[in-house]
This record gives structure tokens, C-alpha cells and sequence, in this order.
């Protein structure tokens, strides 16, 4: 039996009528609808592939990926399982590009690098540009993380907000990385270098007093410390010689196909998403990861503001106990709380 409806006969409150008998139904069905279109629509609609791509992909369906152990929170491994922003943010871009990753779990870097070289992976990161060791590397041309450098030393140790305050002292540096290279050749005949094997070695060395300082990337210093309870370190001052730290993807050259795919894919991920990251991995640094490498290189050489502002125009703006205050003292703390900035009122 079959049967037809006259949309244009049925009377114009009827589908309202319907939603509300039936409303929490309605709802479940409507919200699984929309997930179902929206996955359906990133993968053939947000990614325009070229018929080269597509290719590709059908080709080579599972992209191999290499995984690092311990390079907390950007790639390591957890309950045997990788992650860390950078992992997760590949894993979103294979949801919205419609391929496989596999990743390649590894302890060192250097044996990484022979992968990729011999073609026995097809990706790496997180990936820095410092030394001549990425001969056989395709960088992407935007890093997907850029960092701080800054120091762990004990909290009854000296002041130290720059290198220089190291000069002399015994400092934990972690070995087995390219930029170990331009630290000890710039550095070695500075300060005493004391090779460790992980993030956690250093932080540990200097808790112990056999390390006086330890230099990393603020995230990793900050996850380190508080996943591992290291409640006698602080994390201060900036390593301003080193700039700002980019890291990225890299293929091996002469694949300039897989490198427009993984491009096309992050691409496609909605910006709530990567939001979402940098919140769960990245903590205070996700707002100086909007910024483009000028800014940031600005924020990093001009740490203090110095702001001339009016001592009595409350509630706008004043001078109190020798403190900026009223509604644009607040603006300017919020805008300035994910930054290492500091203001300085000029009288």
C-alpha cells in the first residue's frame, strides 16, 4: 500500500504541534542528524582534494606517522596509547580528511629520522628547523606549535630570568635533540652541561640538587611539574637568545602530495577544535600561539609596557598606592594575563 500527502494542505502549526508532542525524540534525532551530516560534509565537502590527491589517498589510505615516547604534552605515549597536541591534532585532521593514521612508536629521535629517511614512515613531529640533520626533510611552512623557553630552577635558588644568571652554574640539558647542538656551541664554556634523557630527568636533577637549572619549552616544563608533583621547582625567567621555538610537520622530500593533504585536512578543522587543544595541552600559552612569529618575537624582546595613564579619572582609570587601577587597569590585566608582559607605570 502506498500512500502521498499534500505538503501544501496541512495547516501551518502542525509541524509545531508535532516537535512538542514529540519534542524530546525530536531532539535526539534532529542532534544525530546534524553530527551525521556534519561528518559527512567535512570529509567530501570542507576538503577540496585535487584528482592527484584523491589518488593518493586511495593508493595510500594509511598515512604512517612517527610517535615519540616521552615529548610530553606535544607527542608521547600514555596508558600505551599516543598522544599530546600535536598527535591529536593529526588524529582530528584524519577524521576531517578521510584517511588512516598509524603511528610508529619510538624512543629516540635520531632512529625517527632513519625512518623517515628509508621511507619506512611517512611523517614526523614535532620537527624543529635548528640543525643540518633535516637534510632529507619537507618542512610544512607554518609550525603548528610555537613555544617559550624558559627555566626550572629550585625556589631557594638565585633569581633567574635570563641565560646569563646561569653562567657558571651546573645546568641539565636533554641530549639526543638537534637544538643540543647550537646550545653547546654557544653555551659549553659558559656553564656546566649535564646530559639527561627526558624532561623529567632534568626537572628531577635540579629537585635533587644535582642540577642547579634545566632550559625546555614552558608546556613541557609546566606539564612535567605538575603531573609529577615537583612541588620545589619554579618556572621563571626566558631564554630570550633562543626566540620563539617553532616546531612542525615534515615529510620526507619529494612528497609534496602528502604534504597538501595533511595541509588540507588542518585546515579543515573547525577553530572551536583547535580551541579545545590548546586549552587541554597547552594551557597559558594558547594565546601566544594565536600570534604570528612577529608578535610573539615582540612580546619575548619588550616585556615591560611602560603606560602613562591619568592618576584621577575613576572609574575609568587612576593611581592608587602606587597601582594602576579602575576599568582600564582590568582591560589591560586580561589582556595581558597568557603573556609574559608586564606594565610599568611611568609617572
Amino acid at each position: 500500500m502506498s500512500f502521498c500527502i499534500d505538503i501544501l494542505s496541512i495547516k501551518p502549526n502542525f509541524f509545531d504541534r508535532i516537535i512538542l508532542i514529540n519534542k524530546g525524540v525530536f531532539l535526539k534525532l534532529f542532534t544525530v542528524f546534524l553530527l551525521l551530516f556534519s561528518f559527512v560534509y567535512s570529509q567530501e565537502g570542507l576538503v577540496n582534494y585535487s584528482e592527484e590527491e584523491r589518488l593518493y589517498l586511495k593508493n595510500n589510505p594509511t598515512i604512517k606517522v612517527s610517535s615519540e615516547m616521552g615529548y610530553a604534552p606535544y607527542d608521547f605515549v600514555l596508558n600505551k596509547k599516543p598522544t599530546g597536541y600535536s598527535t591529536e591534532l593529526l588524529q582530528l585532521a584524519s577524521v576531517y580528511g578521510g584517511y588512516n593514521i598509524k603511528f610508529h612508536v619510538e624512543k629516540n629521535w635520531n632512529r625517527i629520522m632513519e625512518l623517515i629517511c628509508d621511507n619506512e614512515i611517512d611523517l614526523i613531529h614535532p620537527a624543529d628547523k635548528i640543525s643540518d640533520i633535516n637534510s632529507c626533510l619537507d618542512f610544512f611552512e607554518k609550525p603548528h606549535i610555537i613555544e617559550t623557553a624558559k627555566f626550572a630552577v629550585r625556589k631557594d635558588f638565585k633569581n633567574v630570568e635570563k641565560i646569563q644568571d646561569l653562567y657558571g652554574y651546573k645546568v641539565a640539558v636533554l641530549g639526543g635533540i638537534e637544538i643540543v647542538n647550537w646550545f653547546l656551541k654557544n653555551y659549553e664554556n659558559k656553564l656546566s652541561p649535564i646530559f639527561v634523557d627526558s624532561p623529567i630527568e632534568g626537572l628531577k636533577a635540579v629537585s635533587q640538587y644535582k642540577a642547579d637549572g634545566y632550559i625546555d619549552l614552558f608546556s613541557t616544563l609546566e606539564y612535567h611539574k605538575l603531573n609529577y608533583g615537583i612541588s620545589n621547582i619554579k618556572i621563571t625567567g626566558h631564554f630570550k637568545e633562543l626566540g620563539s621555538y617553532e616546531l612542525y610537520y615534515a615529510t620526507k622530500k619529494g612528497n609534496p602530495i602528502l604534504k597538501s593533504i595533511i595541509n588540507k585536512s588542518i585546515n579543515a578543522i573547525p577553530t572551536h577544535k583547535i580551541k579545545q587543544l590548546n586549552e587541554k595541552w597547552l594551557n597559558s600559552d594558547e594565546y601566544i600561539n594565536s600570534l604570528n612569529k612577529k608578535e610573539q618575537d615582540y612580546i619575548h624582546n619588550n616585556q615591560e609596557i611602560k603606560l602613562c595613564t591619568s592618576p584621577d579619572w575613576l572609574p575609568f582609570d587612576g593611581i592608587k598606592d602606587n597601582k594602576h587601577i579602575g576599568i582600564g587597569a582590568d582591560l589591560l590585566k586580561i589582556m595581558i594575563k597568557d603573556t609574559p608582559l608586564k606594565i610599568k607605570i611611568e609617572k
